[in-house]
């Protein structure tokens, strides 16, 4: 909730993990995200498909995560398929990194009241991959007269990192 005016709402159809021992694999379909404004009514769910005020739109996404040689070596490899669509604003952007703080310090606060402590993770080498197969539009409203889109057909991107092993 945002001042208590605006929600964002968001929506996801389908969620399949499947683990199997060393892979584990992800799938998200038809996910959505919207903002409302707080009218004081009840909100009843709608479809996925009969949302059509949007911001975020993602149909099919894949992760991959693969821990190899005794798990000193992880690669996460994240793939957008068919459609990706956001509609970027300021105002979307203030109010996203707001949400995002304000999720972070409950969670925060919640694993101090449990005494959830974080444990450091040695890995010899992290492998990230981003694939975007669908197409993928990125739509920036700089103001009330001006717009930009950014679109790609297909994009992949890696990142290795690698750290000392502590002894």
């Amino acid at each position: 909730m945002l001042n208590n005016r605006e929600y964002f709402v968001s929506r996801l159809n389908t969620i399949n993990l499947d683990k199997k021992c060393n892979v584990t694999n992800i799938k998200f379909e038809e996910f959505k995200m919207f903002s409302l404004n707080n009218t004081g009514d009840y909100y009843t769910c709608i479809r996925t498909e009969d949302i059509s005020n949007y911001k975020v739109f993602v149909k099919t996404v894949h992760l991959e995560i693969v821990e190899k040689n005794d798990k000193q070596i992880t690669e996460t490899t994240l793939t957008l398929l068919d459609v990706i669509t956001t509609y970027w604003s300021a105002n979307f952007h203030m109010k996203s990194l707001l949400l995002i703080r304000d999720m972070k310090e409950f969670l925060n606060g919640v694993k101090e009241e449990i005494g959830i402590k974080d444990i450091a993770k040695v890995k010899e080498k992290h492998v990230t991959n981003l694939n975007i197969l669908g197409k993928f539009e990125f739509h920036i409203d700089i103001s009330q007269n001006h717009n930009a889109k950014v679109a790609l057909g297909k994009c992949s991107y890696t990142v290795v990192q690698t750290s000392p092993l502590i002894k």
